[in-house]
């Protein structure tokens, strides 16, 4: 994120429609990238949460909920009542493990799918730092499977 905000991430349909998410893929592997990485980040937040919560609560009326939903009460934002939405859209790791994460995911992928490539490359604007007056760029390459 900047100046201290979380990081944001968006993904966009055909039509110019978009919606911001906690975790997309696109591309070629997505449909085995996806849920991946949604139980990698899912694992991050749980981890950071300091209460310690689990990923389902058990209220006493004995439903289930998934502590990353919102409910619909606090759903409701802004002067004309804009909804949120129903999860979170935002992870809580810092920006080493967020890369360590999408690695893990794609070398996982790229053991299934030999259509994925050979090399992933991550760069990461870090705009606390800066260079000749430009943020400062880290690029990890990362190799994957060679089929």
């Amino acid at each position: 994120g900047r100046h201290g905000t979380p990081g944001a991430v968006y993904v966009y349909d055909a039509i110019g429609s978009f919606e911001r998410v906690a975790v997309a893929s696109a591309g070629t592997g997505r449909e085995l990238l996806q849920p991946i990485l949604d139980r990698l980040f899912s694992e991050t937040q749980l981890r950071n949460n300091p209460a310690g919560e689990h990923a389902v609560e058990c209220r006493d009326d004995g439903m289930r909920r998934d502590i990353m939903a919102v409910t619909a009460g606090n759903q409701r934002m802004g002067v004309a009542g804009s909804l949120r939405p129903p999860v979170e859209t935002t992870v809580n790791c810092s920006w080493e493990e967020a890369v360590n994460n999408v690695a893990r995911a794609y070398r996982s992928v790229a053991e299934r799918e030999i259509s994925v490539g050979d090399e992933i490359v991550i760069c990461v604007v870090n705009t606390s730092e800066m260079r000749d007056g430009r943020p400062v760029v880290d690029v990890f390459n990362y190799p994957l499977k060679r089929h």
